[in-house]
């Protein structure tokens, strides 16, 4: 419980940051006027990038954490009496 504590804490308090920081880049996604080709091209894959980092670093870097964390416990546990 403790160890799940300390990956959620942080996970939520990274959320906000990196939700506001991919929603900076909306208004490049639905530019007009001169160069609003490119600026839609760099607006969407800033956008798409920002989104899929943020989702890989708020849940899936945590959830793998945990993960390591509690095989690692295990092994220890499971060999802690046995000689090298």
């Amino acid at each position: 419980a403790r160890l799940l504590r300390g990956v959620v804490d942080p996970t939520l308090f990274l959320t906000g940051r990196f939700a506001i920081t991919a929603l900076l880049f909306v208004p490049l996604v639905w530019a007009e006027g001169a160069g609003m080709l490119s600026r839609r091209a760099v607006g969407t894959a800033v956008f798409a990038g920002m989104i899929v980092a943020s989702t890989i670093g708020v849940f899936l870097i945590p959830m793998l954490y945990d993960v390591f964390q509690t095989i690692r416990e295990w092994v220890k546990r499971r060999f802690a009496g046995q000689p090298h």
